[in-house]
């Protein structure tokens, strides 16, 4: 049997079917982790988000607009969460978390992964240091399925905005990763 649209688990959710928002949740969990990890950069905060985001998604869905996306409206709140969290813990240091999701579970990596955990180590830690807009753009870009209109409408902005954070973040991360970079012929 076919997964049903977001759409209709929506419809069935209002009408009072919890596994209905269930589904929705484990379609769209990893997603919203994801962007909530890229923002805070800690998987205990990310989960604690994610949490957030779901109690909030299940609370206003009557408020929904289903001619939106309601990934593009969850990815929303996902980002609004996560700024919010990371705004009221200003002033702490936020390290890379080493149990986030792009990084290898093994305590001893074998010596052929060793490249590849430095690399990985490298391009979160750059768009770590991307100023919010464009990392939040890029985190949206990478791990949902969002149009450029609906990741404007996430971050409240343009499709256009959205593609000038997105060039930008691009040409900033090609610059800290240059090191790794293979040499055009």
């Amino acid at each position: 049997m076919d997964d049903p649209e977001d759409s209709e688990l929506v419809r069935r959710t209002l009408a009072g079917d919890r596994r209905a928002f269930d589904a929705l949740v484990r379609r769209h969990q990893r997603n919203v982790y994801r962007i909530a990890h890229g923002i805070l950069r800690s998987a205990s905060d990310a989960e604690d988000a994610v949490q957030e985001v779901f109690f909030r998604a299940f609370r206003y869905l009557p408020s929904f607009d289903p001619a939106r996306s309601f990934e593009g409206w969850l990815m929303a709140i996902a980002v609004n969460q996560a700024r919010g969290l990371r705004q009221g813990r200003r002033g702490e240091a936020a390290p890379l978390d080493p149990t986030g999701p792009a990084y290898a579970q093994s305590a001893a990596p074998r010596t052929e992964d060793r490249g590849h955990r430095e690399i990985q180590e490298a391009a979160l830690e750059a768009l770590a240091g991307l100023p919010d807009r464009q990392r939040d753009a890029m985190l949206l870009f990478l791990n949902s399925d969002l149009t450029l209109d609906e990741i404007g409408a996430a971050l409240g902005c343009s499709k256009g905005t959205v593609g000038v954070h997105l060039h930008r973040a691009r040409i900033a991360l090609r610059r800290a990763l240059g090191r790794w970079a293979r040499p055009t012929p």
